[in-house]
């Protein structure tokens, strides 16, 4: 029928699909409401509807219509796969914080931007746990994954939403302060992670205490490339681990 496509306001329950708005478009004498399953193997997608007049001088006419949602099905099974695909090349499959591919693209574009505004500020943390090994060792690799799951549940609630939380590898973390106010920002920053890490982690039926060494790298001491403040947050965060000492170091 002619005129706009009606929508549903709400969500439809597969005992009512299709929805009446759907059916009463079928307003002509030779309208018909087929309702056509789109699956491809194991993903099911749900349900497609086709309102129209039948195409019943074709012989494949109805045939035509299961070719459609198959075509349209195969489409959105390949959509979700390059999705998952993409996320799996950008993502740590363990904690669900970016990767470092993902975050050396989001810190390339933030120094970018600083060369472009002068008066831009932002910082690079890095995080490593102390005596993580330890863990592993005594405890399993399965505690040790737990331990990184709430590690990374508490940097990421630490943290405002637009900065980027990371995960470089093992126990080691990347945080990328977007947009600074103040170059105190980041010490009010790391006060937050050690206060974070006061309470035990529950994990392999123990409570176990992690403590955070914690290096940073503020575009205020000089802008560079990614990979080179990257390496000066590295750096300082070893200084760090070697004081034994969760201070801020630059």
């Amino acid at each position: 029928p002619d005129g706009a496509v009606p929508v549903p306001r709400e969500a439809t329950t597969v005992a009512g699909f299709p929805p009446i708005e759907v059916i009463e478009m079928a307003e002509d004498q030779d309208d018909v409401v087929l309702v056509v399953p789109a699956k491809v193997n194991l993903s099911d997608w749900g349900l497609l509807t086709f309102v129209g007049p039948l195409q019943t001088r074709i012989e494949n006419g109805r045939e035509s219509l299961y070719q459609c949602t198959a075509l349209l099905t195969v489409a959105l099974d390949l959509r979700s796969k390059e999705s998952q695909l993409r996320r799996a090349a950008l993502y740590d499959d363990l904690t669900g914080l970016a990767n470092r591919t993902l975050f050396m693209e989001q810190l390339q574009r933030t120094v970018l931007r600083a060369e472009r505004h002068p008066d831009y500020r932002f910082a690079v943390l890095f995080l490593d746990l102390d005596g993580f090994k330890k863990i592993n060792d005594t405890l399993g690799h399965t505690a040790g994954d737990e331990v990184l799951v709430e590690v990374a549940r508490r940097i990421t609630e630490s943290v405002r939403r637009n900065d980027l939380v990371g995960r470089f590898g093992g126990d080691e973390f990347l945080v990328l302060l977007d947009g600074l106010v103040t170059p105190e920002s980041t010490d009010e920053v790391a006060a937050r992670f050690r206060e974070a890490m006061l309470h035990p982690i529950t994990a392999g039926g123990h409570a176990i205490r992690v403590r955070v060494s914690v290096g940073v790298w503020t575009s205020a001491d000089g802008l560079c490339s990614a990979e080179e403040v990257l390496r000066h947050a590295d750096n300082a965060m070893y200084r760090a681990k070697s004081a034994r000492d969760e201070s801020l170091v630059r």
